[in-house]
């Protein structure tokens, strides 16, 4: 249960609020901000960073996660100033599947 909650929800009804990708510098690697709904239940996310072509590019799952608020790097398999890029994030639990889902494109930036 996220911690200190008396308006945690039931699994049914997570989501997520906030989704940000921060490109770093280097070009190889994306800080993710990632904010839930207060939950009763710990729940799982999926996280895949795909390229223009659709080709999975970085891949994180985070299991149980016990925090509502997190923040984590991904790093790129291959990272290409300029290019466009989108993170899929998906909420789920086991035994009900995927409850929410968001997309977000961005870009790395030229150097």
């Amino acid at each position: 249960m996220a911690a200190g909650s008396e308006a945690a929800l039931p699994p049914q009804e997570v989501r997520i609020l906030n989704l940000q990708v921060e490109p770093q510098p280097d070009g190889r690697r994306v800080k993710i901000r990632l904010e839930l709904t207060p939950f009763q239940q710990d729940p799982s996310l999926e996280l895949i960073i795909v390229d223009e072509q659709g080709g999975e590019v970085s891949r994180v799952f985070i299991i149980e996660t016990i925090d509502d608020h997190l923040l984590f790097t991904m790093h790129l398999r291959s990272g290409t100033p300029g290019t466009a890029y989108q993170l899929n994030a998906r909420l789920y639990y086991d035994e009900l599947g995927t409850i929410d889902e968001k997309n977000l494109p961005f870009q790395m930036d030229e150097s």
